[in-house]
């Protein structure tokens, strides 16, 4: 149990295999590979770790020609300075998605074109909840918000429409006091 190391040039070969196991045996690989990481040995699982320092993030790029980072996932660690616990979702060069922290202590989706969303810029949709809680919310970062409420434990059940952080009108049954 030793290290090993890849030195020279690989590029004559038709890919890189990294074989644990082949317990089940080997599939015919595509022709686009460039890679392949196997085990699969009934008893155990694959994966490929990327490790990174808590302050820094780990990520897989997917380029072309021209731009090696034009989509991506990224994960940022919990001491990053700007965007801790978050795993983006990079297409075209852009956020695409943000799994994160959406409340203090609810987790979600956020989709919008930054991570830092001010009061007056983007749109943000925010999906979280279980039931005891707003069930859907859809919200922009200047207070508009079309939230869906069912109440867990009582007839509590509203589609709501809210501006500016006020709510204008809602539809259903406010449930019984």
């Amino acid at each position: 149990t030793g290290d090993g190391f890849i030195d020279g040039n690989i590029t004559g070969s038709n890919e890189l295999l990294i074989q644990k196991s082949s317990g089940e045996g080997t599939p015919a690989f595509g022709t686009s590979n460039v890679a392949v990481f196997q085990n699969n040995d009934s008893s155990q699982d694959a994966s490929i770790a990327i490790i990174a320092a808590d302050s820094k993030k780990s990520q897989i790029h997917f380029g072309k020609h021209d731009d090696i980072d034009v989509g991506g996932i990224r994960y940022f660690h919990e001491d990053h300075g700007t965007n801790p616990d978050q795993l983006h979702m990079r297409v075209n060069g852009g956020i695409a998605g943000i799994f994160a922290p959406v409340l203090t202590s609810k987790r979600g989706l956020r989709l919008g074109d930054n991570t830092n969303v001010s009061g007056s810029e983007g749109d943000l949709l925010s999906i979280q909840g279980n039931l005891g809680g707003n069930g859907l919310t859809i919200s922009s970062s200047a207070g508009t918000r079309i939230r869906f409420k069912r109440g867990a434990n009582n007839n509590n059940h509203l589609f709501e429409y809210f501006t500016g952080g006020i709510r204008k009108w809602s539809l259903g049954n406010a449930g019984e006091s």
